[in-house]
């Protein structure tokens, strides 16, 4: 399974890039077009980032998930796809600010080694993507992987402990329950599927 599925890993995330470098030129075309035709392509291309992101993180939990990270190439490769998930998550919060984009962010801050309410967190995540869809992003950042990238996004948002989110703008630090994340969902998108009572 190690070699083959580092491989099929590889491939996603060379698309997941191939997506973001699209995105990236078309949001410099907005200031040589329309904004509303420009906004209209680039708001699909941002729900195709997204579900792209869904696919490769999908397939990163499940291969984590089967087995050790001690394969060089896995470790490698799961650098690689995390800095193409943060540029991803740049680029999607830029066509929502230019575009007001309809659709909610969430980075979620986790450990595998020393987390003990991260797969719970996930869970819970797991459940609200499942609700949303396409009206919400979830990044999911591996801080074991020593990056700076990653570390700097912690160290700005002040996560202090695992797992943490940051939804559109508040930060949580620790575990935050279904009920927690959706008041601060409806708070931002009182339509969502979250919010029926």
């Amino acid at each position: 399974m190690g070699q083959e599925k580092v491989s099929e890993l590889s491939d996603v995330t060379s698309s997941l890039k191939d997506s973001i470098e699209t995105a990236e030129l078309q949001f410099a075309l907005l200031d040589v077009l329309k904004p509303e035709v420009a906004c209209n392509y680039m708001i699909s291309s941002a729900n195709e980032l997204g579900k792209k992101s869904d696919e490769l993180a999908s397939e990163v939990e499940r291969y984590e998930n089967s087995q050790k990270i001690d394969d060089i190439s896995f470790a490698a490769l799961k650098k690689e796809y995390t800095i193409t998930l943060i540029r991803d998550w740049i680029t999607v919060e830029k066509i929502k600010k230019a575009c007001q984009g309809d659709y909610l962010t969430i980075l979620y801050f986790y450990s595998n080694k020393n987390c003990e309410h991260c797969k719970d967190q996930g869970i819970v995540l797991t459940y609200v993507k499942d609700v949303l869809k396409d009206n919400v992003m979830i990044f999911s950042l591996d801080t074991d992987l020593d990056s700076i990238t990653v570390n700097s996004l912690r160290d700005s948002f002040g996560i202090t402990e695992y797992p943490s989110i940051v939804v559109e703008d508040k930060v949580l630090n620790g575990f935050t329950s279904l009920e927690e994340i959706t008041k601060i969902l409806c708070d931002y998108k009182s339509t969502s599927d979250l919010c029926v009572s």
